[in-house]
């Protein structure tokens, strides 16, 4: 660890994100087809961020499963391009709020009721089965207008994520110190 805090500049993990994460997240934002995450383990930071990107999430409910913004408890900044995808998902700022500042580790249950997941499932087939029904109901949403409209919902994280911010790495990796 110690190298790579000297040798940031150098470094290739420091570019995981502006290199790697960043256009994933807006390459499913901007998907011109609707896009269905399923949750079938916990989803903690880049996990719940990955999940979040997509326009539906289906959850297994059982198992103790989470998603959770943890980087607070970590001491990790969180990138500005990631809390615009957010701020477009959670219903309201008081639960961005929680989500990100708390932060509050959402059961099946939970991530339902305020609106983070679409469906629950009981079992990997029930998952893949709700999985189908939203695509099934969407599919003619297809196109250039479904990743234009989602490119204007989507605007200021687009902006955020393209500008590939830098987020030093002593940041990210401070509680591993």
């Amino acid at each position: 660890m110690e190298y790579l805090f000297e040798h940031r500049k150098e470094s290739v993990v420091n570019r995981i994100f502006p290199d790697h994460f960043y256009p994933l997240m807006k390459r499913v934002i901007l998907m011109t087809c609707p896009t269905v995450a399923i949750v079938s383990g916990h989803a903690y930071a880049g996990g719940m961020c990955l999940a979040m990107a997509h326009d539906f999430r289906v959850m297994l409910d059982g198992g103790g499963i989470k998603m959770c913004m943890n980087e607070i408890s970590l001491g990790s900044p969180i990138p500005k391009g990631i809390v615009e995808i957010l701020k477009c998902k959670f219903k309201c700022h008081t639960e961005l709020h929680d989500a990100l500042l708390m932060p509050v580790s959402f059961n099946a249950k939970m991530a339902l009721e305020h609106g983070i997941v679409n469906r629950l499932g009981k079992n990997e087939n029930e998952l893949v089965q709700a999985a189908k029904e939203i695509i099934e109901v969407h599919k003619n949403n297809c196109g250039t207008s479904y990743s234009l409209i989602k490119t204007t919902i989507y605007s200021e994280a687009i902006k955020e994520l393209e500008s590939k911010e830098d987020i030093p790495i002593n940041a990210l990796f401070k509680s591993l110190l």
